[in-house]
C-alpha cells in the first residue's frame, strides 16, 4: 500500500479543521438596525403642551376716557340766608329749570383707568344764560343772568367691562360758584362754594373706541358770597343794600347725554 499520498490527503485535512477561520463557516448575521443604532440617535418625542404652561397675557383695555356731556334738562335751587342791616334776617330762594342744551351746561371729563372698573379723573362743568326784554312803550328794560361753573376729582365704577351695553355710576365733589343778576329785582348774586355730585348713566359703546352715555345726575352743596339788592318796602320806601353776607345751600338735578373716547 502506498502511505504517502493518504498520509498527506490526513495532514491537509487536520491542519484545515485546526485553522482559526474556517473558509466554509458561514457569515456572521449583520446587527438589526434598531438594536444597532444609539439611543441618543432616536429622534425625542414632541411634547404636547402643558396645562400649567402660563398662556400669554390678554390684551389690554383703554387706559384713558374723554368725555364730553350736555344737559338736556336741568333743576336748580340756591336756598340763601341773609342779615340786612335794620331789616335783620331774611331768607329767599332762587330756583331755576332750564330745558335743551343751550340752556343749560356742559361738561368735560378726563379719565385715567385704575383698574378695568375704576377710573380716577377730573370733571370741569361751565355754562351761562342771559335773557334781556326790552319794551320802550311798555316801559321795560330787564336782564336776567345765570352761570354755573364747577371743577373737581371724579370718581366712576363700571358695574360691567365688557358688553356693548355697561352702567356706570360717578361720584364728583369740587368747587362749585353760581353768580346769577336780575335787573327786574334789582339783584345781584355772588355765591361759591362746595358740592358733591353722584350719578348713573350707560355706556353704548358703538364702536371699541367710542360710546354714548346717557345719565342722570344730583348734586347738593353748601357756600357762601355777597348779594346786592334794592326794594322797596311797604310804605314805598327804597332801599338800597351792598355787598350783604349770604349763607346757603344749591341743590341742583340733571338728564344729561355726552358721548365718550377711550384711548
Amino acid at each position: 500500500m502506498q502511505f504517502g499520498p493518504m498520509l498527506l490527503c490526513a495532514v491537509v485535512a487536520s491542519g484545515a479543521w485546526l485553522s482559526p477561520a474556517n473558509v466554509f463557516a458561514d457569515e456572521p448575521d449583520e446587527p438589526d438596525e434598531a438594536e444597532a443604532a444609539p439611543e441618543s440617535a432616536t429622534e425625542p418625542e414632541e411634547e404636547e403642551p402643558s396645562d400649567a404652561e402660563e398662556k400669554p397675557p390678554a390684551p389690554a383695555g383703554p387706559s384713558f376716557e374723554l368725555a364730553l356731556t350736555t344737559t338736556l334738562a336741568s333743576y336748580s335751587k340756591l336756598a340763601y340766608s341773609l342779615d340786612i342791616p335794620v331789616v335783620g334776617e331774611t331768607e329767599g330762594a332762587i330756583t331755576s329749570t332750564a330745558f335743551g342744551p343751550s340752556a343749560n351746561p356742559v361738561t368735560f371729563e378726563f379719565g385715567y383707568w385704575l383698574s378695568s372698573q375704576f377710573s380716577l379723573g377730573v370733571l370741569l362743568e361751565f355754562g351761562s344764560t342771559s335773557t334781556a326784554t326790552e319794551s320802550e312803550r311798555l316801559g321795560i328794560d330787564e336782564n336776567q343772568t345765570l352761570a354755573r361753573f364747577m371743577v373737581g376729582p371724579r370718581l366712576s365704577y363700571l358695574f360691567s367691562d365688557s358688553g356693548a351695553v355697561r352702567p356706570f355710576a360717578m361720584l364728583a365733589v369740587g368747587f362749585t360758584s353760581a353768580p346769577q343778576t336780575d335787573s327786574a329785582d334789582a339783584r345781584s348774586i355772588s355765591f361759591s362754594g362746595f358740592q358733591a355730585m353722584a350719578g348713573l348713566g350707560l355706556h353704548w359703546f358703538l364702536a371699541p373706541s367710542f360710546s354714548i352715555d346717557p345719565a342722570l345726575r344730583a348734586g347738593w352743596g353748601l357756600g357762601s358770597g355777597k348779594i346786592d339788592q334794592s326794594y322797596e318796602d311797604s310804605q314805598g320806601m327804597p332801599h338800597d343794600f351792598k355787598d350783604v353776607g349770604a349763607t346757603g345751600s344749591l341743590l341742583t338735578g340733571a338728564v344729561l347725554l355726552g358721548a365718550s373716547g377711550w384711548l
